[in-house]
């Protein structure tokens, strides 16, 4: 009778092992990159005006004033009454999350590259030069004390992260 509540006090134990081969990778929350290809990233243009969701940086140039969007590029707005401006064009720049202006010139980071816009004529910018490789590839989300996947370049450029259920993620910040 010992043996068998022995047995019955022990049995829930033994149930709840596995060997090592029968387990499975840990399901935790982590941070995914979302990529966008090179060749998405390098088209700097010049669109029509769309709604601002988030500002940057500001700048008055001539008539028109300029604010960034972060990882999206830039906002025209016409200027002449400072009361009420006029949404002129955006400058599509991916991963754009700088810009400083001089002059005539407006420069931007777009993911890895600065690029230099000439401003001059603000309805027909000119884009003048790409710099490549300036900037760092980036290898981890601005939150800290995260798990996350590990970005790939050759995936393409990371434009974001997004919480999600990974299996055994193997980057932590």
């Amino acid at each position: 009778m010992r043996k068998l509540y022995l047995l019955l006090l022990f049995l829930p134990f033994i149930e709840a092992c596995e060997t090592s081969a029968g387990l499975a990778e840990e399901t935790v929350e982590a941070y995914v990159p979302v990529y966008k290809s090179y060749e998405e990233m390098s088209q700097v243009r010049l669109d029509p005006s769309k709604k601002l969701e988030k500002s940057g940086k500001i700048y008055i140039y001539k008539t028109a004033l300029l604010i960034s969007e972060p990882g999206q590029g830039v906002h025209i707005f016409d200027n002449r009454d400072s009361r009420k401006q006029k949404r002129l064009n955006f400058i599509a720049v991916p991963g754009n999350r700088d810009m400083e202006l001089k002059d005539n010139i407006l420069y931007v980071d777009n993911g890895l590259d600065l690029v230099t816009i000439c401003i001059s004529d603000i309805e027909n910018i000119k884009v003048l030069n790409r710099t490549k490789d300036v900037f760092p590839y980036p290898m981890y989300p601005d939150r800290e004390g995260v798990k996350f996947v590990c970005p790939d370049p050759s995936k393409g450029y990371v434009v974001g992260w997004v919480l999600d259920n990974v299996e055994d993620p193997k980057c932590y910040r």
